[in-house]
This record gives structure tokens, C-alpha cells and sequence, in this order.
């Protein structure tokens, strides 16, 4: 069964642990070109410096050993132009019970996320 947001009393307690979680940022169009005008940098830079391009996934920005590379003393440098992926977290559409338990292993915010009375997650 899918986790609706509207049946999820979620804050997220900006602790950077989604992005150090394993897995992939992936870029939709435009994306790229609004984090290099937030970085005031060029596209070609922020391409080169902070993604890599990933065959049958397409431009993903780039993870090191603490997780993305965007993620800079424990906050986001790109967070006002951060990648829609990052804005719906965890509320992706694909997002079923069994991920809402895995996203629970690493995120307070989920942890601590309440079932409005009535409803299933």
C-alpha cells in the first residue's frame, strides 16, 4: 500500500541523514541549471564538480564516503534549489510501507512521523 502524505504528520528535522542514506539524486530537467545559478557558477561547472552521469539512470549528483556531495557541514548547500527528489522526500510516489520501514532505519523525521487517526500511513 502507498504512504500518502496526507495521512502522515511529517516534519522533517533537517539532520542530513536522507542524504547520507545510499542511493541516488537523480536530475530533472533544469534542475541542473537552477543549482548553478543558486552557486553562481556555470552548468558546465556544477556538472563537472558535483554529478556523473550514470547509464540507464541518467545525471545524478555525485555521492562521497558521508553522502552527497552537496551536503556541506551537515546542511545543503543547494537546499533553495535543491533537486525535486530532495523537496518531496519522503513522500516519493513509488514510497509503499515497506520503504517508509527501511526510511525509518536512518530518518528521525520518519521515526517520529504520526498516523492521522483514522488512516493508514
Amino acid at each position: 500500500m502507498k504512504v500518502k502524505k496526507e495521512n502522515i504528520e511529517f516534519t522533517c528535522e533537517k539532520c542530513g541523514a536522507c542524504c547520507r542514506a545510499e542511493g541516488y539524486v537523480y536530475l530533472k530537467h533544469g534542475e541542473l541549471a537552477a543549482m548553478a545559478e543558486y552557486l553562481a557558477k556555470t552548468v558546465k561547472e556544477v556538472k563537472n564538480d558535483f554529478t556523473e552521469f550514470r547509464l540507464f539512470k541518467g545525471r545524478v549528483i555525485k555521492q562521497d564516503t558521508d553522502g552527497c556531495v552537496m551536503l556541506v557541514e551537515g546542511r545543503c548547500a543547494v537546499y533553495d534549489a535543491r533537486p525535486v527528489q530532495c523537496r518531496e522526500y519522503p513522500f516519493w510516489k513509488h514510497v509503499d510501507e515497506k520503504w517508509w520501514e527501511y526510511f525509518k532505519t536512518f530518518c528521525p523525521g520518519v521515526r517520529n512521523a504520526k498516523t492521522i487517526r483514522g488512516t493508514k500511513p
